[in-house]
């Protein structure tokens, strides 16, 4: 039986409360995580909704161009 065989696995936690180890507080460091991840979504729902209203003038101006060019060869028929 080796030592990762026991019956009992958990390994014995022992808790840390000296300030300088690195990572004792990770509710800190989660946090910080946390906030950068909405700092991110702050500015990409703030930028996002700019290059959808390019976008969507370039499409109605390609309609409204294959519109122009559709009409142009109807009128062409009907004469």
């Amino acid at each position: 039986m080796t030592d990762t065989d026991t019956t009992n696995d958990t390994p014995d936690v022992q808790p840390i409360s000296d300030p300088d180890t690195p990572l004792v507080d990770m509710a800190l460091t989660n946090g910080l995580i946390h906030h950068i991840q909405h700092i991110c979504e702050l500015f990409t729902s703030a930028f996002l909704p700019f290059f959808y209203v390019g976008s969507n003038r370039k499409r109605r101006k390609k309609v409204s161009e294959l519109k122009k060019e559709i009409d142009e060869r109807t009128e062409g028929k009907e004469d």
